[in-house]
Protein backbone atom coordinates (compact mmCIF):
# COMPACT_ATOMS: atom_id res chain seq x y z
CA UNK A 1 0.00 0.00 0.00
CA UNK A 2 2.81 2.40 0.88
CA UNK A 3 4.44 1.84 -2.51
CA UNK A 4 1.15 2.52 -4.31
CA UNK A 5 0.64 5.75 -2.38
CA UNK A 6 4.21 6.82 -3.15
CA UNK A 7 3.87 6.06 -6.88
CA UNK A 8 0.54 7.91 -7.04
CA UNK A 9 2.00 10.95 -5.29
CA UNK A 10 4.99 11.07 -7.61
CA UNK A 11 2.61 10.74 -10.56
CA UNK A 12 0.65 13.76 -9.34
CA UNK A 13 3.80 15.85 -9.32
CA UNK A 14 4.94 14.64 -12.75
CA UNK A 15 1.64 14.73 -14.66
CA UNK A 16 1.96 18.31 -15.90
CA UNK A 17 5.35 17.73 -17.54
CA UNK A 18 5.72 15.65 -20.72
CA UNK A 19 9.15 16.72 -21.96
CA UNK A 20 12.08 14.29 -22.07
CA UNK A 21 15.28 14.80 -20.11
CA UNK A 22 17.65 17.21 -21.80
CA UNK A 23 21.00 15.89 -22.98
CA UNK A 24 22.75 19.19 -22.37
CA UNK A 25 25.99 18.59 -20.44
CA UNK A 26 25.29 21.75 -18.44
CA UNK A 27 21.78 20.83 -17.35
CA UNK A 28 21.20 20.42 -13.60
CA UNK A 29 24.62 21.72 -12.62
CA UNK A 30 23.54 25.14 -11.36
CA UNK A 31 24.56 26.72 -8.07
CA UNK A 32 22.54 29.01 -5.84
CA UNK A 33 24.36 32.10 -7.13
CA UNK A 34 22.75 33.88 -10.07
CA UNK A 35 22.88 37.40 -11.47
CA UNK A 36 20.27 39.77 -10.12
CA UNK A 37 17.51 40.78 -12.47
CA UNK A 38 17.53 44.33 -13.71
CA UNK A 39 13.78 44.29 -14.27
CA UNK A 40 10.95 45.16 -11.92
CA UNK A 41 10.91 43.10 -8.73
CA UNK A 42 8.17 40.51 -8.70
CA UNK A 43 5.88 39.94 -5.75
CA UNK A 44 6.38 36.93 -3.48
CA UNK A 45 3.47 35.20 -5.20
CA UNK A 46 4.85 35.79 -8.70
CA UNK A 47 8.32 34.66 -7.67
CA UNK A 48 6.85 31.45 -6.30
CA UNK A 49 4.99 30.90 -9.58
CA UNK A 50 8.31 31.25 -11.40
CA UNK A 51 9.87 28.67 -9.07
CA UNK A 52 6.98 26.30 -9.69
CA UNK A 53 7.74 26.30 -13.41
CA UNK A 54 11.26 25.05 -12.64
CA UNK A 55 9.97 22.62 -10.01
CA UNK A 56 7.46 21.21 -12.52
CA UNK A 57 10.05 20.63 -15.22
CA UNK A 58 12.45 19.01 -12.76
CA UNK A 59 9.95 16.25 -11.96
CA UNK A 60 10.73 14.44 -15.20
CA UNK A 61 13.34 16.33 -17.19
CA UNK A 62 16.56 18.27 -16.99
CA UNK A 63 16.08 22.02 -16.66
CA UNK A 64 17.97 23.95 -19.37
CA UNK A 65 20.64 26.13 -17.82
CA UNK A 66 19.36 29.30 -19.47
CA UNK A 67 15.85 28.63 -18.14
CA UNK A 68 17.15 28.05 -14.64
CA UNK A 69 19.30 31.18 -14.70
CA UNK A 70 16.46 33.32 -16.01
CA UNK A 71 14.15 32.23 -13.20
CA UNK A 72 16.65 32.23 -10.34
CA UNK A 73 17.69 35.81 -11.14
CA UNK A 74 14.12 36.88 -10.30
CA UNK A 75 14.00 35.21 -6.86
CA UNK A 76 14.89 37.99 -4.44
CA UNK A 77 12.29 37.66 -1.67
CA UNK A 78 13.89 36.81 1.68
CA UNK A 79 11.13 34.28 2.40
CA UNK A 80 12.18 32.29 -0.66
CA UNK A 81 15.92 32.05 0.07
CA UNK A 82 15.90 28.38 1.15
CA UNK A 83 13.11 27.47 -1.27
CA UNK A 84 15.20 28.82 -4.13
CA UNK A 85 18.13 26.61 -3.08
CA UNK A 86 15.76 23.67 -2.55
CA UNK A 87 14.42 23.98 -6.11
CA UNK A 88 17.92 24.38 -7.56
CA UNK A 89 18.99 21.21 -5.74
CA UNK A 90 15.87 19.47 -7.04
CA UNK A 91 17.07 20.01 -10.63
CA UNK A 92 20.35 18.16 -10.15
CA UNK A 93 20.88 14.57 -11.25
CA UNK A 94 22.39 13.80 -7.85
CA UNK A 95 20.77 16.28 -5.48
CA UNK A 96 22.41 17.03 -2.15
CA UNK A 97 19.13 16.89 -0.28
CA UNK A 98 20.36 14.35 2.28
CA UNK A 99 22.28 16.99 4.22
CA UNK A 100 21.89 19.16 7.29
CA UNK A 101 20.98 22.16 5.15
CA UNK A 102 17.83 20.61 3.72
CA UNK A 103 16.90 18.14 6.46
CA UNK A 104 16.95 20.77 9.22
CA UNK A 105 13.48 21.88 10.21
CA UNK A 106 12.72 24.85 7.94
CA UNK A 107 11.02 28.03 9.05
CA UNK A 108 7.29 28.45 8.56
CA UNK A 109 7.68 30.55 5.40
CA UNK A 110 9.72 27.82 3.70
CA UNK A 111 7.26 25.14 4.75
CA UNK A 112 4.39 27.15 3.30
CA UNK A 113 6.21 27.79 0.04
CA UNK A 114 7.01 24.10 -0.52
CA UNK A 115 3.38 23.30 0.32
CA UNK A 116 2.28 25.66 -2.45
CA UNK A 117 4.66 24.01 -4.92
CA UNK A 118 3.31 20.58 -4.08
CA UNK A 119 -0.35 21.59 -4.06
CA UNK A 120 0.00 23.29 -7.44
CA UNK A 121 1.06 19.91 -8.81
CA UNK A 122 -1.99 18.33 -7.19
CA UNK A 123 -4.16 21.08 -8.71
CA UNK A 124 -2.65 20.42 -12.15
CA UNK A 125 -3.46 16.72 -11.82
CA UNK A 126 -7.05 17.39 -10.73
CA UNK A 127 -7.86 20.12 -13.26
CA UNK A 128 -5.61 19.34 -16.20
CA UNK A 129 -3.58 22.55 -15.91
CA UNK A 130 -1.60 24.20 -13.13
CA UNK A 131 -2.90 27.40 -11.54
CA UNK A 132 -0.04 28.21 -9.20
CA UNK A 133 -1.23 31.75 -8.49
CA UNK A 134 -4.71 30.50 -7.69
CA UNK A 135 -3.34 27.91 -5.27
CA UNK A 136 -1.13 30.48 -3.54
CA UNK A 137 -3.90 33.05 -3.28
CA UNK A 138 -6.12 30.52 -1.48
CA UNK A 139 -3.60 30.51 1.36
CA UNK A 140 -3.02 27.71 3.85
CA UNK A 141 -6.27 26.05 4.99
CA UNK A 142 -7.10 26.60 8.65
CA UNK A 143 -6.88 22.88 9.42
CA UNK A 144 -3.34 22.54 8.03
CA UNK A 145 -0.91 22.75 10.94
CA UNK A 146 2.82 23.38 10.99
CA UNK A 147 3.17 19.65 11.64
CA UNK A 148 1.24 18.93 8.43
CA UNK A 149 3.53 21.29 6.54
CA UNK A 150 6.62 19.57 7.95
CA UNK A 151 5.34 16.18 6.81
CA UNK A 152 4.68 17.63 3.36
CA UNK A 153 8.17 19.17 3.15
CA UNK A 154 9.92 15.88 3.89
CA UNK A 155 7.55 13.99 1.61
CA UNK A 156 8.46 16.24 -1.31
CA UNK A 157 12.17 16.01 -0.49
CA UNK A 158 12.33 12.23 -0.33
CA UNK A 159 10.11 11.76 -3.38
CA UNK A 160 12.82 13.47 -5.41
CA UNK A 161 15.34 10.87 -4.27
CA UNK A 162 13.43 8.11 -6.05
CA UNK A 163 14.63 9.49 -9.37
CA UNK A 164 18.25 8.89 -8.39
CA UNK A 165 19.29 5.67 -10.11
CA UNK A 166 22.77 5.31 -8.64
CA UNK A 167 23.56 4.06 -5.14
CA UNK A 168 24.91 7.10 -3.33
CA UNK A 169 26.97 6.55 -0.22
CA UNK A 170 25.42 8.20 2.84
CA UNK A 171 27.06 5.81 5.29
CA UNK A 172 29.11 8.62 6.85
CA UNK A 173 26.07 10.81 7.37
CA UNK A 174 23.96 10.69 10.52
CA UNK A 175 20.59 12.35 10.88
CA UNK A 176 21.18 13.86 14.30
CA UNK A 177 17.72 15.10 15.13
CA UNK A 178 18.63 17.64 17.78
CA UNK A 179 21.22 19.14 15.44
CA UNK A 180 18.51 19.33 12.77
CA UNK A 181 16.36 21.46 15.12
CA UNK A 182 13.83 18.68 15.61
CA UNK A 183 13.14 18.97 19.31
CA UNK A 184 9.92 17.06 19.99
CA UNK A 185 9.35 13.31 19.74
CA UNK A 186 6.73 13.98 17.06
CA UNK A 187 9.10 15.96 14.86
CA UNK A 188 11.87 13.38 15.16
CA UNK A 189 9.41 10.61 14.28
CA UNK A 190 8.21 12.61 11.27
CA UNK A 191 11.68 12.84 9.74
CA UNK A 192 12.52 9.23 10.56
CA UNK A 193 9.36 7.80 9.05
CA UNK A 194 9.40 10.12 6.04
CA UNK A 195 13.03 9.17 5.33
CA UNK A 196 11.90 5.56 5.30
CA UNK A 197 9.55 6.44 2.42
CA UNK A 198 12.77 6.49 0.41
CA UNK A 199 15.36 4.43 2.27
CA UNK A 200 12.98 1.76 3.56
CA UNK A 201 11.12 1.38 0.26
CA UNK A 202 14.29 1.39 -1.85
CA UNK A 203 15.93 -1.18 0.42
CA UNK A 204 12.81 -3.35 0.25
CA UNK A 205 12.65 -3.11 -3.54
CA UNK A 206 16.31 -4.11 -3.80
CA UNK A 207 15.72 -7.06 -1.48
CA UNK A 208 13.05 -8.38 -3.82
CA UNK A 209 15.68 -8.55 -6.57
CA UNK A 210 18.18 -10.28 -4.33
CA UNK A 211 20.02 -9.69 -1.08
CA UNK A 212 23.28 -8.82 -2.86
CA UNK A 213 21.64 -5.72 -4.33
CA UNK A 214 19.98 -5.00 -1.01
CA UNK A 215 23.29 -5.22 0.88
CA UNK A 216 24.92 -2.61 -1.36
CA UNK A 217 22.06 -0.20 -0.69
CA UNK A 218 21.94 -1.06 3.02
CA UNK A 219 25.66 -0.36 3.44
CA UNK A 220 25.19 3.07 1.85
CA UNK A 221 22.28 4.13 4.05
CA UNK A 222 22.72 6.91 6.61
CA UNK A 223 22.41 6.40 10.33
CA UNK A 224 19.95 7.98 12.74
CA UNK A 225 21.48 9.51 15.84
CA UNK A 226 24.45 7.29 15.05
CA UNK A 227 22.46 4.05 14.67
CA UNK A 228 21.31 2.05 11.65
CA UNK A 229 17.60 2.28 11.00
CA UNK A 230 16.83 -1.23 12.29
CA UNK A 231 18.39 -0.49 15.70
CA UNK A 232 17.18 3.09 16.06
CA UNK A 233 14.68 3.51 18.91
CA UNK A 234 11.83 5.62 17.58
CA UNK A 235 10.89 8.10 20.31
CA UNK A 236 7.54 7.55 21.97
CA UNK A 237 4.91 10.01 20.87
CA UNK A 238 1.21 10.39 21.37
CA UNK A 239 -0.83 9.43 18.31
CA UNK A 240 -1.57 12.41 16.10
CA UNK A 241 -3.29 12.99 12.79
CA UNK A 242 -1.84 14.72 9.74
CA UNK A 243 -3.31 15.79 6.43
CA UNK A 244 -3.05 12.89 3.97
CA UNK A 245 -5.05 13.81 0.89
CA UNK A 246 -8.11 15.73 -0.20
CA UNK A 247 -10.01 12.47 -0.62
CA UNK A 248 -9.01 10.91 2.71
CA UNK A 249 -8.51 14.02 4.82
CA UNK A 250 -6.45 13.46 7.98
CA UNK A 251 -5.10 10.11 9.08
CA UNK A 252 -3.08 8.98 12.05
CA UNK A 253 0.54 9.61 11.17
CA UNK A 254 1.88 6.13 11.93
CA UNK A 255 -0.95 4.54 9.97
CA UNK A 256 -0.33 6.81 7.00
CA UNK A 257 3.46 6.63 6.84
CA UNK A 258 4.60 3.68 8.91
CA UNK A 259 4.41 1.02 6.20
CA UNK A 260 7.69 2.03 4.57
CA UNK A 261 9.54 1.41 7.83
CA UNK A 262 7.89 -2.00 8.14
CA UNK A 263 8.93 -2.83 4.58
CA UNK A 264 12.51 -1.88 5.39
CA UNK A 265 12.49 -4.00 8.54
CA UNK A 266 11.11 -6.97 6.60
CA UNK A 267 13.92 -6.59 4.06
CA UNK A 268 16.47 -6.46 6.88
CA UNK A 269 15.08 -9.66 8.43
CA UNK A 270 15.37 -11.35 5.03
CA UNK A 271 18.84 -10.16 4.09
CA UNK A 272 20.77 -9.56 7.31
Amino acid sequence: MANKVLIFTIFILCISCNSQESKSPHAQQSTAVAPKSSGKKLSYERQLVELYDIFRIAQSAAVPQETLDAVISKITDDKLYLVRDFVIEYTKRTPGLISDKFLSKPDRATLESVYYLYMTGVDAFANGAADALGVINKGIPADISTRDLLVNYYKVLFMRMHRVTSVNDYSNYSMDFDKLSLKSAEEKAILFYMSMSYFGVKYSNNARRGCRNAKAFFDAMPSFDGKKFFEYSIPNFDPFKVYYSEAQGKKFFREAYGQSYKAGMAAYQKCR
